[in-house]
């Protein structure tokens, strides 16, 4: 089966859990289908690669709001007329409007992928282009049962799905001779490590989790991990310095995503303080990793972490009730060892072979 997936950014430059789920797609697809994936194009970085076992397409187009929308979509609508595919997959409602443009043009059935907050805006504009969108796919798959639940309230869409992201489990088991160690990171042994992954965005959190750990350290010593860059950088830096817990907290940076297991692995405790989530793929990372959860009460998070079995979910934008998690877990090793195992238990049913496979039936069911 030949496939086009449609993504509006894609790695290497963008890391978020849209793109590296939709690398993680393609790659297990491309072990038994042809696949090409649609994106837009960065700078430095080749219009064409090759190098995967898939073909990525970047497209070049001026980031003129609306326009950019028309002129990406013609552009797709061309590729796919040379492709042909026989499935196109839209990752994100906002690549369903050039899904449906290949659609009505082509005669080509599209599924499409609801990714997260795009699923619950109030624009009546967006919410007008959205129904349509949906109505024209041939399938549509939400990330958990809670997405799903508001888009059938909404549009009343037919032929629904719920599939989760996923996880490489292999890629678990070669993380186990890690790059990354206590000792290069200068932390002790017996000092807990917290560590927090994702892009440093307002969205994320991040200040409240940094409030949090200046409320652990009055009884714990531990040292945060902050894993990722971005525009809040510099103000958590700021923020640290105020709270006098910069020898406390490390700022590692944007890392490779094959070293984010490596430092998860070395970690104690992974905490996501976010106002706003999909379903976020480093969750499923954390809890491969063994790790227990701290996370707050975003939509996203319901069906991953059952609080107080496999973690803590805690209100957002709440120091202290991120705090009480952190240290609840820090002070009762049968907590965070119970946490860890239901976490390894539970990671299985997240293999990406698993959720390829029902990927695979519903594109047999529109070809």
């Amino acid at each position: 089966m030949k496939v086009l997936i449609i993504v509006y950014v894609f790695p290497p430059k963008w890391i978020g859990g849209t793109e590296l789920a939709t690398y993680s797609i393609a790659d297990a697809l491309a072990q038994d289908h042809q696949v090409h994936v649609a994106t837009s194009l960065d700078d430095g970085v080749k219009q064409s690669d090759s190098k995967n076992k898939f073909q990525v397409h970047r497209i070049r187009y001026p980031k003129i709001r609306f326009i950019w929308d028309i002129i990406f979509s013609l552009k797709v609508l061309k590729l796919a007329y040379g492709l042909k595919p026989d499935i196109v997959h839209a990752q994100g409602i906002g690549m369903g409007f050039t899904a449906m443009i290949i659609k009505k043009l082509l005669n080509i059935n599209y599924v499409l992928w609801g990714r997260g907050s795009e699923v619950f805006t109030k624009s009546r504009f967006k919410k007008f282009g959205t129904k349509i969108e949906l109505r024209n796919a041939c399938a549509v798959i939400s990330l958990t049962k809670r997405m799903e639940k508001t888009l059938l309230e909404i549009y009343n869409i037919k032929n629904s799905h719920v599939l989760p992201n996923g996880i490489d489990l292999s890629q678990v088991d070669s993380s186990k001779n890690n790059k990354v160690t206590r000792q290069q990171l200068k932390i002790p042994e017996k000092v807990p490590i917290i560590t927090f992954v994702g892009n440093l965005r307002p969205v994320k959190g991040v200040k409240y989790l940094v409030e949090a750990i200046s409320i652990v350290l009055e009884n714990n010593n531990s040292i945060l991990l902050v894993i990722g860059d971005g525009p809040e950088m510099e103000n958590l830096k700021s923020l640290t310095n105020q709270l006098k817990i910069q020898e406390n907290v490390i700022f590692a940076g944007r890392i490779s995503k094959e070293e984010i297991m490596s430092y998860l692995q070395i970690s104690n405790l992974f905490v996501l303080p976010s106002l706003s989530e999909g379903f976020p793929n480093v969750i499923l990372e954390a809890m491969a990793a063994g790790l227990p959860i701290v996370t707050t009460n975003f939509e996203g998070s319901w069906e991953i972490v059952k609080d107080g079995e496999n973690g803590f979910i805690v209100s957002v934008k709440n120091s202290h009730a991120l705090a009480r998690g952190i240290t609840k877990i820090l002070d009762n090793p049968d907590i965070k060892q119970a946490m860890s195992r239901k976490n390894r238990e539970e990671i299985v049913k997240y293999d990406w072979n698993n959720i390829i496979s029902e990927l695979e039936e519903i594109y047999r069911e529109c070809v």
